[in-house]
């Protein structure tokens, strides 16, 4: 009589099930990879140096804010996917911890994302924000800074550092929602010690 190999997968349920669950986690994994357009790298890096594209958009307050009304000051336009959302609503609490930091460095944060003022209102309200949240309702201002992410109304968390002379200096694609704005206040510093070794 031919005895069965217990040797085999599946003779050990519990052995074959980790290696279909391995399996599937690494096709999910894949599948949830974003590969960036062939030319991403080459559409940021002719956007560095070139104007901020401008934009006038309301505050949580209904407040119109317009890019123009900061000239010779750094800008930092910090998009985020939508409010009241886990990660989101962490890069907005360090934004508004900061917030008052950004003075000293001639320097002013706003975050923006798609939803509109009403809900910014509800958005600090629930989590105590005081900074200045954007609202880009329909994604135009997201769009003109490429922002927006594929097929959606919805905004890449990205965050775009733009110079006093309304020049875009850098964009940070790989944004740490924990220390935003120190990362930020950081990297504000970097670049404006480069810009006066220019």
């Amino acid at each position: 009589m031919n005895r069965p190999n217990t040797n085999s997968l599946f003779a050990r349920p519990a052995a074959f099930l980790a290696v279909i669950i391995g399996v599937g986690t690494a096709l999910y994994v894949a599948s949830q990879t974003v590969t960036p357009p062939a030319n991403a790298a080459k559409q940021e890096k002719t956007m560095i140096g070139q104007p901020a594209p401008a934009f006038s958009l309301p505050d949580q307050n209904d407040k119109t804010v317009k890019l123009a009304d900061y000239k010779g000051k750094w800008v930092v336009l910090a998009f985020y996917p939508a409010d009241m959302t886990g990660g989101c609503t962490m890069q907005n609490r360090s934004y508004t911890e900061h917030n008052a930091e950004f003075a000293a460095k001639n320097a002013v944060a706003f975050t923006v994302s798609t939803q509109d003022s009403a809900s910014k209102r509800e958005f600090c309200t629930r989590d105590s924000l005081t900074h200045t949240l954007l609202s880009d309702v329909g994604g135009k201002v997201a769009k003109s800074y490429d922002a927006l992410m594929d097929n959606t109304t919805y905004a890449n968390r990205w965050t775009y550092y733009i110079k006093p002379d309304g020049t875009i200096a850098y964009i940070d694609k790989a944004v740490s929602v924990g220390k935003a704005a120190t990362d930020s206040l950081a990297l504000l510093d970097k670049l404006a010690k480069e810009d006066k070794a220019k």
